[in-house]
């Protein structure tokens, strides 16, 4: 059976958040609604929207996030 990884905590900042997916699979969950993306999918949403991510694969998923303004 699969593992699923993944943010159990549901975000919510101010700004803007985007990516995109390099490698694998990933599923992106904005204000309640799923989206599955593949490699080469790229996505944005404002921070505001509450989301969380996971990987429900055995395969490395692999993305490039990028969150404005900076937070870390």
């Amino acid at each position: 059976q699969p593992r699923s990884r993944g943010l159990g905590d549901v975000y919510k900042r101010q700004g803007e958040e985007g990516g995109m997916v390099i490698s694998g699979e990933l599923e992106l969950i904005i204000d309640g609604k799923s989206h599955h993306l593949m490699a080469g999918d790229a996505f944005t949403f404002p921070l505001s929207a509450p989301h969380k991510a996971r990987n429900s694969t055995d395969k490395e998923t692999t993305v490039l996030w990028v969150i404005a303004p900076p937070t870390y």
